[in-house]
């Protein structure tokens, strides 16, 4: 099979580092990858992988250049990972004359309802388009069960077409080793309780929650830290409000082995608005560190396990979470079967499947 995926580079966040993986396991199995590159880096063409530069000066030039290469190039199945990509690869499959008949599989890795309010004009329209467009994939990729769930409901994207594969998120951890809950520790200082927050710096995720579930349990009596791993435009305030709460914060800036810099006392705290997934909490609770998250937060519960990773609390308030972080804190991790869907091989070998059976659907 040949399979063209829709990028914008190898580097940024979570769902270049999930398209990295599938890109791996695929080449793996012997079969072809193209990768289309709106904002190509000359570190991303290496190991042989190839690469095409689809940039231009805005969407409709980047939208002719993909046509023209997969006319070109003649992939089996276009592969894309963000609703830009999705939108972008949607559209130039329309109409588009080829040999043999293209599978477009697109994926979804964010619940949108929750971020209306958040975001402008720019997240309407790329909803707008997503309305239009997403029932014409071949398969749609759900990265949680609440985001396959939200996209039949709003986009009408068919049930038969709609597929959940887990994210590849113990290949940060352990590069395909089988052992779990070994990643390696910093010692850190002894403490009560490491409050750590590995989470981009930004409203949606509302990291100055865990500053006031920090406070919460100081005025208890604990020694607490909250540790952010991370970056983003509320940085500053959070210095500000940490210092009017009186809570001790440690800025680390964003770490890809975030997991080796916590002290043995850590519990993870997501306070996020929604996530589609977590991957930080499969990476925590593979690391030993166990995890809090509100059942608000919808795509958490598919990386909590409640009770054996962490504990999804009811509700999404500063003492909600400092009560969940006091009753996690200290817990063992008992989940390796469960940590074993997040496994390199077993993500791809369910991405084949999709793509498997969106090439089937065009015959």
């Amino acid at each position: 099979m040949h399979v063209g995926v829709v990028l914008p580079n190898f580097g940024g966040g979570g769902a270049e580092f999930v398209a990295r993986e599938w890109i791996r396991f695929l080449r793996i199995r012997e079969h072809q990858v193209t990768v289309f590159l709106t904002h190509p880096r000359p570190e991303d063409s290496q190991d042989g992988l190839a690469v095409v530069s689809i940039g231009g000066r805005g969407p409709a030039s980047q939208l002719l250049r993909l046509r023209a290469e997969v006319r070109h190039r003649k992939p089996d199945v276009l592969l894309s990972l963000m609703p830009y990509f999705n939108l972008l690869s949607l559209a130039a499959s329309r109409f588009l004359r080829t040999e043999a008949p293209l599978a477009v599989v697109i994926s979804g890795r964010n619940v949108d309802s929750p971020f209306r309010r958040l975001f402008g004009t720019r997240f309407r329209i790329m909803q707008a388009g997503a309305r239009l467009l997403y029932r014409k994939a071949n398969a749609y990729v759900a990265i949680s069960h609440p985001v396959a769930a939200e996209a039949i409901a709003s986009y009408r994207i068919p049930l038969e077409r709609t597929y959940v594969v887990p994210n590849p998120a113990l290949a940060k951890i352990h590069n395909g080793s089988s052992t779990l809950g070994s990643a390696p520790r910093h010692p850190g200082v002894q403490r009560d309780l490491t409050i750590v927050v590995p989470a981009r710096l930004v409203a949606q995720k509302r990291p100055g929650l865990a500053i006031d579930a920090a406070a919460i349990l100081a005025a208890e009596g604990l020694d607490v830290e909250v540790v952010f791993f991370g970056e983003g435009e509320a940085g500053e305030d959070l210095v500000r409000h940490a210092s009017e709460r009186g809570v001790r914060i440690d800025m680390r800036g964003w770490v890809v082995r975030w997991f080796e810099e916590c002290p043995p006392d850590s519990v993870v705290l997501l306070p996020s608005l929604a996530e589609g997934f977590g991957n930080v909490l499969v990476e925590a609770a593979a690391a030993g560190i166990p995890s809090v998250a509100s059942s608000r937060c919808l795509g958490a519960a598919d990386a909590i396990v409640n009770g054996e990773t962490g504990e999804i609390c009811m509700g999404d308030s500063a003492l909600d979470f400092a009560s969940a972080v006091r009753r996690v804190a200290g817990m063992p991790i008992r989940a390796d079967g469960w940590l074993q869907n997040f496994s390199a091989s077993s993500s791809g070998e369910k991405l084949l499947r999709v793509l498997e059976d969106a090439c089937a659907s065009t015959r």
